[in-house]
């Protein structure tokens, strides 16, 4: 399952992303610390990006902090993901739909800066057959390629989450 959204990884074209928690950009001496690496579904991945949710305090710290020190953000090698998160997934044939609730203030940072944007994303995406028809043809083509997209693909992806992010953030 993804650290983050829950969803089966089995199947998935997108099921290879490693994710740095606390992001190396901003904490690259956590870069191949165990504690600071999980497993990620592509669209959380992508979604989270290098965001950093861990306080300021943090930034220099020495040895990794600890599970007791991160009280504003979810880490999901450390918190329980039904403590802090209850979701309900409805899937039909066509349809893909997930409702995130946070119970906790790390739960609520979860849902509010990734969990939304993802559930919102399923439902502008898997709403358009012919949409959600290319995109399965490209997920597969990148399962066979073992998730090396060719850089025009990667292009398109990009301006795709782009465009649909700023259609979610409108409404």
């Amino acid at each position: 399952m993804c650290c983050y959204c829950h969803r089966p990884l089995i199947n998935i074209a997108h099921a290879k992303p490693i994710e740095h928690i606390l992001p190396r950009k901003d904490f690259i001496q956590y870069t191949f610390k165990f504690w600071n690496l999980a497993v990620a579904c592509f669209d959380c991945n992508q979604i989270k990006r290098d965001d950093v949710w861990a306080n300021n305090a943090k930034l220099n710290l020495l040895p990794y902090p600890g599970p007791g020190e991160f009280t504003e953000m979810y880490h999901p090698r450390f918190h329980t993901f039904g403590e802090h998160v209850r979701f309900i997934r409805v899937q039909t044939n066509e349809l893909l739909i997930s409702i995130y609730i946070g119970n906790t203030i790390q739960g609520k940072h979860l849902c509010l800066n990734l969990l939304k944007e993802l559930s919102a994303r399923e439902i502008v995406l898997n709403s358009n057959p012919g949409l959600k028809a290319a995109l399965d043809v490209i997920n597969a083509a990148t399962a066979e390629r073992e998730g090396d997209l060719p850089p025009e693909l990667k292009v398109y992806l990009e301006a795709l989450y782009k465009s649909t992010s700023q259609l979610i953030k409108a409404t």
